[in-house]
């Protein structure tokens, strides 16, 4: 079976590697700018589309009208792309940036076996974040976590392993009720003690950070926010009020791009067998 790896950052040329050493022909286009190829065959992404049973997009598959190729000299118009695939099985991310297509599409980062381990990287890679931007050890240190989505469960975790005081705020009752017996503190979005902590992260794709909640966090806090789109602080009255508030969008990518790229694989070879 021939798979072609169209586009994306540095987490899809791991994701063509992967499917290399499964014993795939590989094809990779979109990284004619990149110094490395992981020894995988580039050719243009009109040949990669044809001579292809499966491609393979990125998570992010589309920058306005053209795919996500941002390693390469060369635009592809997607509904040129869409003419080429014609009826060869699509893999891609993100699937509601595309429009209206013909595509036989599957989009893994709609599957939970994804959803979770790429939350684990991004977990993991905040905890980095936090090691590196931190005045403090994160032993001893008070964290506060917002929201208890699959990040925040998982951040909780690590950072409770490491020996943190942690501290989450939930909505729900039943998740304060796991905190709880999780070995956490637990809180719901009532509290105004943000001064009390050195670190918080925000997990939650909503403005909680406000003027407000940043006028009761300390001068010398940490903020990691990884709520997806515009986050969830007032990041101009953070940095008036010289608080150190961080957006860390696509930390897989950044921080872990071959483990993150294997995901990709792993997931879609999981999608083929249950077909």
């Amino acid at each position: 079976m021939r798979v072609s790896v169209l586009g994306g950052d540095k987490r899809m040329l791991y994701c063509a590697k992967a499917f290399e050493k499964d014993g795939y022909d590989i094809t990779l286009s979109g990284f004619d700018r990149l110094q490395s190829d992981c020894g995988i065959r580039i050719t243009d992404p009109y040949s990669a589309v044809i001579t292809a049973d499966i491609i393979v997009l990125p998570l992010f598959p589309l920058a306005g009208e053209y795919l996500n190729m941002p390693f390469s000299k060369e635009k592809v118009r997607f509904e040129s792309f869409e003419r080429l695939a014609g009826e060869r099985t699509v893999f891609c991310g993100m699937s509601d940036m595309l429009p209206k297509n013909t595509l036989d599409l599957f989009d893994y980062s709609k599957r939970e076996d994804y959803l979770i381990r790429n939350a684990y990287l991004t977990a993991e890679g905040a905890v980095y974040c936090a090691m590196t931007e931190s005045f403090h050890s994160l032993k001893g240190a008070k964290i506060l976590i917002l929201g208890y989505g699959r990040i925040a469960k998982l951040l909780s975790e690590i950072l409770l392993a490491l020996h943190a005081d942690v501290t989450v705020a939930a909505r729900k009752a039943s998740d304060r009720a796991w905190i709880g017996e999780r070995g956490m503190k637990a809180t719901d979005f009532s509290f105004k003690e943000y001064y009390e902590y050195d670190v918080i992260f925000n997990t939650v794709p909503a403005l909680v950070l406000d003027q407000n909640a940043l006028d009761h966090i300390s001068d010398n806090a940490l903020i990691i926010d990884l709520a997806s789109k515009s986050g969830g602080v007032d990041y101009a009255y953070a940095k008036e009020r010289g608080i150190l508030a961080l957006h860390m969008l696509s930390l897989p990518a950044k921080y872990a791009p071959e483990t993150a790229g294997e995901i990709i694989e792993e997931t879609i070879m999981n999608i083929l067998e249950e077909a």
